[in-house]
């Protein structure tokens, strides 16, 4: 009986594992627009670090900082990107107003494993980082994403 019992636990975290979305997962994780991954919102801390993978061509990772319910005028933040030498993944930052309209693009395509995005974001903007491949070689390459905001 005490043997059933630990064998269906272990399934049953197994399971949990193996279904629920974690920071370790692949495609199907902050994969769109829709789905990004919060970064920073009103009230949330100041600081968040992630480390994941893009494991193909269409594989994208999207963070967002929400900064609609500020109490200033504009928030500064800097995201740095690391990955290990000789793996260069290609950084993304995309600026949206109050309505969902974007209004700035700012691309970080440089051939290097490490990005900083230093940006002012205007009050009742949300902007979003997106994290893709620059090559074949980078997939399945561990990269950390951290968000500090610094205003």
């Amino acid at each position: 009986m005490k043997v059933k019992k630990l064998f269906m636990s272990f399934i049953a975290m197994v399971l949990m594992l193996v279904a629920s979305p974690s920071a370790f997962a692949l495609t199907g994780f902050g994969d769109t627009i829709q789905d990004a991954i919060g970064l920073y919102s009103s009230g949330e801390p100041i600081e968040k670090e992630y480390s994941l993978k893009i494991d193909g061509t269409h594989d994208y990772d999207y963070y967002y900082i929400d900064f609609a319910n500020g109490n200033e005028s504009a928030m500064g933040f800097h995201v740095n990107m690391t990955s290990r030498w000789g793996v260069v993944y290609d950084l993304q930052l995309i600026e949206t107003d109050q309505y969902g309209n974007i209004i700035n693009v700012l691309n970080y395509d440089q051939n290097s494993t490490e990005k900083n995005i230093w940006y002012s974001l205007s009050n009742g903007h949300r902007a979003y980082v997106r994290v893709s491949s620059h090559g074949a070689s980078d997939f399945g390459q561990l990269y950390t994403l951290k968000f500090k905001r610094v205003v």
